[in-house]
This record gives structure tokens, C-alpha cells and sequence, in this order.
């Protein structure tokens, strides 16, 4: 059967359109973002699907989180908090950079008193919805921002409490919308300055790291050079099988046939080869259709099994040109000398290599917060407890020795385990808080000495 010319161009064309449709992703205006917003679909613990829940104090006594049914509403998260907290459910929401968006929900409270109340936050940036606090029926509450320009995801999600604005009570939450609006000049901000500055330098936001945007980049620059090929190939060989064919048709030879073509048989093992001076051999516009064919598949394939492109951590290397050096004084001023080097002796080991985590240096902070707070539930009574009288004199060798070997990380991780049982059991006497500070005392001077030795002193 003879086969049009333009069929290999309408073939190579459907199969640059499949390739290139998946790689399309576009968010229309109306749309909802937010994965289960509703909260129908729950997980095998009867919690809702794609969110998350943390909390500021999350020792299990400080809030409670649920799903309730709600005769109007259906499924709705509940949030409460026993004591002051800031407790959310939170989703990662993929973005685009430069854009306006509508996060909105409903929302109904019980006693809520103190702080931010209930509204919907973000995770490191300190813009919020109105709160609701007291006790209310289902209210409509939304708040407008815009990404950073380059910023592909953002943590947001419903929210008791906010940061240093803790709430009590009890909050429900139902029909979580995040939607692509229009920019009207009152959007807030969605990021913080300091990931401003740094998506200046190295060219990304929110949640993607320097290498993961180097990866995107090559992976985009590769598309781009494989869809190029795609598209000069094919034309290309539309033009020469079709300067081929005007030619043989001037010259009234017809098209000489391959060997595979001049056997009388797939199984003859003696093909009929052509002669010597049948020099002029082509292939035919279904062999070049099928060519085309298996190489936009191949090329397919290849790009879907790359792999990661990212250089191994281990190799990584920190420049200013490049913009992804971390400034200890843009730390010292956010979070204080003494987190700073609790985490520098938290991140590892002392002699291994580690990489950064600005995740990791907000946590050793809420440590120290809790150091700080432990003066709240410190009793009148000396001594040791009988409870923790056995732990403490572990955590004591435990601190002493590794500090001697320079294993910093698993002293402060021992005492971390040790505040955590003071919370637990909800007192400490002044002996504990004293040896607790001394410990501590090499690492960060969450106390002075003056302040210590008078809140201590029997």
C-alpha cells in the first residue's frame, strides 16, 4: 500500500505532542490546589489523607487532634489544645513563582482563648488569616498572598495557635481551598526575607534546595535539545525522501528493493543478495516511519530513567559565587549565639562531614526554649527525685564522657532525652535544674550565672 508523504510528518508530530503533553502542568484559576481539603479520605489510623500534624509541645498531653462528624459538613479535623500550643494540620502545596493565592477555609472554636487562635498559618513565615477565638459557629475565614518569584512550594494548612502566640481550646476546620486569584495589590507575603535573599543567590525557594533547582534546570535544558531533535529529524527526512523521490522520478528508475525484500522467504538462510551495481539502495517510507517511531520512544524512555541528577552531598562545597554559603551571623541574628552552637555540636559527629538543615537548627531553639520554660514547673524540693534519680546520674557519665571523646551530639541528644522526662512527669527540683544547667552550661548559657545560682539557690 502507498503511503502519503505527509504521513510520516503527521506521525512524528502526534508523538512530539504525546511527549511533550504529561511534561505540561498548568493551574487554572478557580482550581483547588490543596490534596483532601475536605478531609473525607482518611488513612488506616482514621486521620486525613496528605496532611500532617505538629505541634509546638508535642509530648501527646498538650493537644489532641481527630476527625469528627459533623451532621452538616461531614469529616472535619478537630484541634485541642490542653494548654498553650501551637498545634496545626499542615499539606506542602505545590506553587508557582510570582503568583497570588486564596487559602481559605471554614472554621467553628470552643473556648479559645490566647494568642493567634484559630486560623490558618504557614510554616516559616510569620503571616496568618484573622483568628477566631471564643466560641463561634462555622466561620468563613481566608487569607490572600503571593509567592516569592521563583518559589515552587509552599507549608500551609489549619492552624490552633501561631508562633509565639499560643492558644487554648478547641477548633474545628473544614473545606481547606487553596486557589490561583488574580493579584489585586493586597496580597501578603509568602516567604521570609532571609529565603528572599537566598533565592536571590542561589536561585530557588520554599523547600527546593540549590541542587534540586541545578536538576530541574538540566533536566529542562535536556527536554528542550531532545524535543529539537525530534522535530528537525522528522523534517529533515521528509525533505530528503521527498528530493529523493522527485529524483527517481525524473530518472524513471524505480525503487531498488532491499535483501530482505528480494527473499522468497523470512526462513531462506540464502537470501537473493542485489547485484554489485545496484549501489542505490534506500530505505522505504515505512522503514523511516518505523525509525522515527522507536527513537521518539527511545528517547521517551531515556529521559523517564535518568535518574537524579544531583551531585552526592558528600562533594558538596560551599562558595560565595554561587550563593549558598551560610552566614553564622544572619543565624546569630535570628535565633542567638547559643542555638547556633548547640546545633553545630548537634549536627554529627565531630569528625564526619554533615550537611546543613535550617530545620534542624530550629529544633535545637524549641530546645532551649523548653530549657527555659523548665523554670515553670520547678518545685521547692531538693535533691534528687526517686523517679529520675537513676537517670540523672546516667545522663551525668553519659554527658561527662562523651564530652571528654568529643562526641558532642550524643551528649546533647542524652540531654534532650532528659528534658523530655522532667515534662513527662511535670516537675523538677532545684538540685535537677542545676545539675541540668551545668550540663548544659558547655554546649549554651541558656541561664547566667547570677540568674542561675538565685533561681537555684535553697
Amino acid at each position: 500500500m502507498k503511503i502519503k508523504r505527509k504521513s510520516l510528518f503527521i506521525i512524528a508530530f502526534v508523538l512530539i505532542l504525546a511527549l511533550c503533553v504529561p511534561a505540561i502542568g498548568t493551574f487554572a484559576y478557580g482550581d483547588n490546589l490543596a490534596k483532601n481539603g475536605d478531609f473525607e479520605k482518611l488513612d488506616s489510623n482514621g486521620l486525613p489523607k496528605n496532611w500532617e500534624f505538629t505541634a509546638y509541645y508535642d509530648d501527646g498531653k498538650a493537644s489532641n487532634y481527630s476527625v469528627d462528624q459533623d451532621a452538616e459538613r461531614g469529616n472535619v479535623v478537630k484541634i485541642t489544645n490542653n494548654t498553650e500550643n501551637d498545634a496545626r494540620f499542615i499539606q506542602k502545596i505545590s506553587v508557582k513563582g510570582g503568583k497570588t493565592y486564596k487559602f481559605s477555609c471554614y472554621v467553628k472554636t470552643e473556648n479559645v482563648a490566647g494568642g493567634a487562635g484559630a486560623n490558618i498559618g504557614f510554616e516559616n513565615v510569620t503571616e496568618k488569616s484573622k483568628g477566631i477565638t471564643g466560641t463561634s459557629g462555622w466561620t468563613y475565614i481566608e487569607i490572600i498572598g503571593k509567592t516569592d518569584d521563583k518559589q515552587k512550594e509552599i507549608s500551609v494548612g489549619v492552624r490552633l495557635g501561631g508562633f509565639g502566640a499560643t492558644s487554648t481550646g478547641t477548633a474545628w476546620f473544614d473545606d481547606f481551598k487553596v486557589e490561583e486569584v488574580e493579584d489585586t495589590g493586597t496580597a501578603v507575603k509568602l516567604f521570609t526575607s532571609s529565603s528572599s535573599n537566598e533565592n536571590s543567590n542561589n536561585g530557588s525557594s520554599g523547600t527546593m534546595s540549590a541542587s534540586e533547582f541545578n536538576e530541574v534546570t538540566a533536566r529542562s535544558r535536556m527536554a528542550v535539545i531532545m524535543l529539537a531533535v525530534f522535530i528537525i529529524a522528522p523534517v529533515a527526512i521528509y525533505f530528503l525522501l521527498g528530493f529523493e523521490h522527485k529524483k527517481d522520478k525524473a530518472s524513471g528508475n524505480p525503487y531498488p528493493k532491499t535483501p530482505a525484500q528480494l527473499a522468497p522467504s523470512v526462513f531462506d538462510t540464502k537470501p537473493l543478495l542485489p547485484k554489485k551495481t545496484d549501489t542505490k539502495l534506500r530505505y522505504t517510507k515505512k522503514d523511516w516511519i518505523f525509525v522515527v517511531a522507536l527513537t521518539v520512544v527511545y528517547g521517551v524512555i531515556a529521559v523517564l530513567n535518568l535518574g537524579s541528577l544531583k551531585a552526592t552531598e558528600s562533594y558538596w562545597q560551599g562558595t560565595k559565587s554561587r550563593g549558598n554559603v551560610v552566614n553564622p551571623d544572619d543565624i546569630v541574628n535570628e535565633f542567638g549565639a547559643d542555638t547556633l552552637r548547640t546545633y553545630e555540636m548537634f549536627i554529627g559527629a565531630f569528625d564526619l562531614a554533615a550537611s546543613w538543615s535550617e530545620d534542624g537548627v530550629k529544633g535545637c531553639r524549641r530546645f532551649l526554649e523548653r530549657v527555659w520554660k523548665l523554670q515553670e514547673i520547678m518545685t521547692d524540693e531538693t535533691g534528687y527525685s526517686k523517679d529520675l534519680e537513676t537517670k540523672m546520674h546516667q545522663t551525668i557519665k553519659k554527658v561527662s564522657n562523651d564530652f571528654e571523646n568529643l562526641k558532642y551530639n550524643t551528649a546533647i541528644a542524652a540531654m534532650m532525652a532528659l528534658i523530655n522526662d522532667f515534662y513527662k512527669k511535670n516537675s523538677i527540683t532545684k538540685d535537677e535544674f542545676k545539675t541540668f544547667i551545668t550540663l548544659l552550661n558547655p554546649v549554651a548559657i541558656v541561664l547566667k550565672s547570677g540568674s542561675s545560682s538565685h533561681v537555684c539557690r535553697t
